[in-house]
């Protein structure tokens, strides 16, 4: 698959996954949806490949809108700073130290027992995998969402800068 939302690079047992719509802030559409999809498959059935990381591209955001839906789905996540305080990470770093940090991460997990791991893991999602389902739900309500006039006036005031008039498109 030929990608045009994100980037994938793969390096040294590590899959990143980078969305790359630095205009947007990283929002994801249907469109990124599907090669972050694809990516995963791939990592997921390369052997060399121990962990996988999901990244925004350039330094405002890492998904604007639903990366907390993606965050949720992770099994660990580490943040810098400038990152929203919801308690949705395992470490917040400074922005000039995220790069190290999650590498330092990485290397930690790749000394790991494959096996071990993919063990552990399903054993911790066992009593969690409804998590899966919550996932495809918020996916749908975030797509309903993105067709309403309620969403449209929230794009168009902060384009336009300016506080949205949300009431008058509600019916």
């Amino acid at each position: 698959m030929e990608y045009q939302d994100i980037q994938y690079a793969k390096q040294d047992g590590i899959a990143t996954v980078t969305i790359n719509r630095p205009r947007s802030y990283n929002a994801f559409r249907a469109q990124t949806c599907e090669e972050m999809i694809d990516a995963f498959k791939d990592a997921d059935f390369d052997k060399s490949i121990g962990v996988v990381v999901l990244t925004g591209a350039g330094d405002k955001a890492f998904c604007n809108g639903g990366g907390n839906v993606l965050v949720t789905l992770c099994d660990l996540a580490i943040a810098s700073e400038n990152a929203l305080q919801m308690g949705l990470v395992n470490a917040v770093v400074p922005q000039d130290q995220l790069d190290v940090e999650v590498k330092k991460w990485c290397d930690e997990i790749l000394e790991k027992s494959p096996t071990d791991i993919a063990l552990a893991k399903k054993s911790f999602n066992i009593d969690t995998e409804i998590i899966r389902g919550i996932g495809g739900l918020a996916m749908h309500a975030l797509k309903l969402y993105y067709e309403t006039p309620e969403s449209a006036e929230g794009g168009n005031a902060f384009r336009e800068k300016r506080k949205p008039a949300f009431c008058k498109h509600v019916k």
